[in-house]
């Protein structure tokens, strides 16, 4: 029997012949029908965890080989591969600090590349075979480019965020505009863009989600309403107004991509998975009345999310016993998805 996500995932041949919005033009994907699924926040396994870790938001996850990849602040100069079955732990990438070929500093992204994983930060990347040999190191040097925050790889190159759009690393060691962002205009908190690539296709998060084709084609695709309404409430309620408009972008293993809001959005709303071919969406909640506040989606494996869960202690904040909770979480834990309400998208026969 198909899962939920498959199901919602077995929409995108229903999409074909959908008008593609080039460079900036309208969206034209449809909202179809909308699931809401419920994360179970008192069951599961933890994959690793402990008080001597500080997990941070840093994760890929390799669903054909069931390996995590994360990065653990108490050790920030490397990323640790895990193995999702029983949390032992695989490898070590990295391992000194400083700008040269191999070292790392002000870690900013890990994502996937097909024969290893892509590490930046510093404004250089890094990227090592699954072996640990480093394959290559490079500091794109782009006056738009300065200051990225995400990278992935599309194919065998490393594709990053500017504030006109995307840019991918060719073989023979230039960039080149993989396409503009849809409407023009800079993204709020330069920078901070979210990328993920998918297939034949990066997508980009800031405000906006877009897909960026190696063939140039440029496709807006929709947010869920309940998205962007929760993150503009979250905006509006920071002390400066301004935040990051969402908390950050990976694929759901079975051809979606999953948004995620910030951390500490209101509402019982982690984030949705879409169909980035016909904008069907599945919401991805808690129960009502749950604290959401000490977890944070990082990333979905099969048919469960992963969690980073934070320690909640208590101290005494003027003279006043009171809850406080870490930045960062000290485990990671997988945690069951379960239908809540609504009907997920209709598969491929249209039923």
């Amino acid at each position: 029997m198909a899962t939920a996500n498959q199901r919602l995932m077995g929409a995108g041949s229903l999409a074909a012949g959908l008008v593609v919005a080039l460079f900036g033009g309208s969206p034209t994907l449809p909202l179809a029908a909308q699931e809401r699924r419920e994360i179970d926040l008192t069951a599961g396994r933890t994959i690793i965890g402990g008080e001597e870790y500080d997990f941070r938001e840093l994760v890929a996850v390799d669903h054909e080989r069931r390996i995590l990849y994360v990065v653990d602040a108490i050790e920030p100069l490397g990323v640790m591969a895990v193995s999702i079955e029983d949390g032992s732990q695989i490898a070590m990438y990295g391992g000194g600090r400083g700008d040269g070929p191999g070292e790392l500093r002000f870690l900013t992204g890990l994502s996937l590349s097909p024969d290893g994983i892509l590490v930046s930060g510093g404004g250089v990347i890094n990227h090592w075979g699954l072996d640990g040999t480093l394959i290559g190191a490079w500091r794109p040097g782009l006056r738009e480019g300065s200051g990225f925050g995400s990278q992935c790889a599309l194919g065998d190159q490393p594709v990053i965020p500017t504030a006109t759009g995307v840019v991918r690393r060719g073989p023979d060691g230039s960039w080149t505009i993989l396409g503009r962002r849809p409407g023009g205009g800079t993204p709020v908190g330069t920078g901070m863009t979210h990328v993920a690539c998918l297939e034949e296709a990066v997508y980009a998060l800031d405000e906006r989600l877009a897909r960026y084709s190696l063939d140039g084609r440029v496709t807006s695709v929709p947010l869920p309403p309940e998205l962007v309404e929760s993150s503009q409430r979250w905006r509006e309620g920071l002390r400066q107004g301004v935040g990051v408009p969402y908390g950050g972008l990976f694929g759901s293993g079975t051809g979606g991509v999953v948004v995620v809001l910030p951390r500490f959005a209101p509402g019982d709303v982690f984030g949705a998975i879409i169909d980035p071919d016909t904008g069907c969406h599945t919401m991805l909640t808690v129960a009502e009345g749950a604290n959401r506040r000490p977890h944070q989606l990082m990333g979905m494996y099969r048919d469960s999310v992963l969690v980073g869960e934070s320690t909640v202690v208590e101290r005494i904040v003027n003279g006043v016993p009171t809850p406080v909770m870490f930045d960062s979480a000290s485990k990671l834990v997988l945690r069951p998805l379960g239908p809540a309400s609504g009907a997920p998208c209709p598969d491929a026969s249209g039923s």
